[in-house]
């Protein structure tokens, strides 16, 4: 079997699915230089004009480029969708410019761009002079400044630490340093300001309390601090609404009945149940309290209901009060491994900065609108390497079901690490859902998914075990293949039909396919179709067969020990053309063949008989990786689409 194979491209079409299928092969576009980026000037007034310049990018594609802020924010280079589209020239350079705006702050400000196509990512680095932004300017007023239970306070506060319309999560922190909720969320208007009406409870400890105010997407926090005094007469408590299940107990058929007071007349409230393993099921349709503010309602429990402590929730859609009531339903009806996941899941649950997740909540109320923002593992603001927040959130909404599904991209500034996102419904507040993930070291590939196909190069007969992940739970997918001249494959062919395949309970899933023996060699893809989420995953593969014509590239020894000094020959490329090379390990990595410190890549002449040689000893290290090696050559600068050939040759270092 020979352990090459070379490509001549001719049609355009052909040379476009062969980058298609280099791209995903994860292979680099020569000359491979180091990706950087400028500015002009590095500082300057707000107002100025900054000229930027990237290069290293893809040849010809389309650049996704915008800001952070000192605080860490993102921005749009304009309003118009012409200042957004960027693409790089056919040598991987791209340039724009942007108008900072004259109320910009003041600080250390990035630009990123990043490569559609070859994901490659520029961060430049520039300075706003202006106001700085580590101190911001804050007031507030809370009128009256003091008062006695019952009293109705009006909070109005504004800082530049938050950002314009940006939701905001408060609460009220009492005298003894306890937390007393506030049943409503809030957002920050356009200039930075938020108000608030609120009155005190009849049973309101007196001292000084404090109302906070916290931005979910900066991180900034305004304090407000104000007095609840002595009544000068006593207050007479009224009674406290009603609240209780009968019975308390029962058996799996038990109708349970519930009685919960404590809101306004003819309220509609929100309802649900929370079962033994804190996973929310919906109650059904809302419900309205009578003319005195109390609910009534009874639950028949069906006879596979789970054994355990369960708790029925309330709250008002005017009152915005929430209730609970804890109940028992007795004997041993296990909770089924089907039904008992978490209530919010992340598909993958880690993958690296910059992964676009798929993430998963529920045991919110019907269509209640909900908002999310990103944590520690710890529950503290996430920041990057630079101690600024990671400023990421939106407002949600859950279906009919309670449940809300969306997909999240991780910030590239992200540090590796445990992080969670945080769901709170505004309505059923305070119940919130974790969704842990983790943002897994780039230099750590043990904490990387499974690899998305083993082996990746195979001959005729060969079993291949793909993976893939990102659906939905439990969700049917489809399957089918592309060959190497890019038509689609399996729909009929018993040999390459993939059916009735379903994900697991974390929207992922492991297959094997045995590649039949009359399959024709080249680059192939298996492509992956959700049905109901829509996620698609390509995966590339090679196939390699014993009938193929002379070869025209060799390696001299095919395997050896570190140590082993290889030589590579090639035949096929245009004459006094420059072509460039790089080494594949056995885990996917690139390796520089020469110095690498050079910017260029490694790159060799072509002799007058159209041959490249190429010679590397391996290194004599017991670190080497061992297993099938490869090189990777390619023209560097074709002048015309035939002059465009890629040859890659196998090796094995024991």
């Amino acid at each position: 079997m020979n352990r090459y194979h070379q490509d001549r491209i001719a049609p355009p079409a052909i040379r476009l699915l062969l980058l298609v299928a280099l791209l995903l092969a994860g292979l680099p576009t020569l000359p491979v230089r180091a990706a950087s980026g400028s500015v002009s000037p590095a500082a300057g007034a707000a107002g100025t004009l900054f000229s930027f310049a990237a290069e290293g990018l893809g040849s010809s594609e389309q650049i996704e480029a915008w800001l952070e802020d000192p605080r860490g924010r993102t921005r749009s280079l304009g309003t118009d969708v012409a200042s957004n589209r960027i693409f790089s020239d056919p040598d991987g350079n791209a340039s724009w410019v942007w108008q900072s705006p004259d109320d910009a702050p003041g600080g250390n400000w990035l630009a990123i761009a990043r490569g559609s196509r070859s994901r490659t990512i520029i961060r430049i680095p520039f300075t706003v002079e202006g106001t700085q932004t580590g101190t911001p300017q804050t007031s507030f007023f809370v009128e009256p400044r003091s008062g006695v239970p019952g009293t109705t306070f009006t909070f109005v506060g504004r800082s530049t630490g938050f950002a314009p319309s940006e939701q905001v999560g408060s609460w009220f922190i009492q005298p003894d340093g306890t937390v007393r909720d506030v049943e409503q969320g809030q957002s920050v208007d356009p200039d930075g300001q938020i108000f608030r009406l609120w009155t005190a409870p009849l049973d309101a400890e007196p001292g000084t309390w404090v109302f906070r105010a916290l931005g979910i997407s900066t991180g900034y926090t305004l304090d407000m601090t104000f007095r609840i005094d002595n009544p000068t007469e006593p207050i007479d408590l009224p009674p406290p609404p009603p609240l209780f299940v009968e019975p308390t107990s029962g058996l799996p058929g038990t109708v349970f009945s519930f009685t919960v007071g404590g809101f306004a007349r003819n309220e509609i409230v929100g309802n649900w149940l929370i079962r033994p393993d804190l996973v929310s099921q919906d109650a059904g349709e809302w419900l309205t309290a009578d003319v005195n503010g109390v609910l009534t309602w009874q639950w028949e429990s069906p006879p596979a209901t789970p054994a355990g402590v369960w708790r029925f929730r309330t709250n008002g859609t005017q009152t915005r009060g929430y209730q609970e009531i804890a109940f028992v339903v007795e004997g041993d009806n296990p909770i089924s491994p089907s039904t008992s996941l978490p209530p919010g899941q992340a598909f993958p649950s880690a993958g690296l900065a910059g992964t676009t997740f798929t993430l998963n909540a529920e045991g919110f109320l019907a269509e209640e609108r909900a908002y999310f923002w990103l944590a520690t593992a710890a529950g503290q603001p996430a920041r990057d390497g630079q101690n600024r927040v990671i400023a990421e959130g939106a407002e949600l909404r859950a279906d009919r079901e309670g449940r809300i599904a969306w997909t999240w991209q991780a910030p590239q500034r992200m540090l590796p690490g445990a992080y969670q996102i945080i769901v709170q419904g505004r309505l059923s507040s305070p119940y919130y859902v974790q969704i842990p993930l983790t943002i897994t070291d780039p230099n750590r590939p043990e904490g990387a998914s499974p690899s998305p196909v083993v082996p990746e190069d195979g001959s005729p007969g060969v079993e291949f075990t793909f993976y893939a992940d990102g659906f939905n739970v439990h969700e049917f997918v489809d399957i089918y293949f592309i060959d190497p001249d890019g038509r689609t494959v399996g729909r009929n062919d018993p040999n390459f039909a993939v059916t009735d395949l379903k994900t697991n309970r974390f929207g992922s899933l492991t297959w094997q396919w045995k590649a039949p023996r009359y399959i024709r060699a080249g680059r192939w893809q298996t492509v992956v179709e959700g049905r109901d989420s829509r996620v698609t995953r390509t995966i590339g593969f090679n196939i390699f067969t014993t009938t193929e014509t002379p070869a025209r590239a060799s390696v001299t020894p095919e395997q050896g020990q570190p140590g082993t000094t290889f030589t590579f020959t090639a035949d096929g490329y245009p004459r006094g053309r420059r072509v460039g090379y790089w080494l594949t390990r056995p885990d996917g990595t690139i390796v520089r063949v020469g110095d690498p410190e050079v910017l260029e890549a490694d790159e060799s002449g072509v002799d007058r008989n159209g041959r490249v040689t190429v010679v590397w000893q391996s290194p004599d290290t017991v670190s080497l990786q061992r297993g099938v090696w490869h090189l990777t050559l390619r023209t560097s600068k074709p002048q015309t689409v035939d002059e465009d050939i890629t040859t890659v040759i196998y090796f094995t270092i024991e």
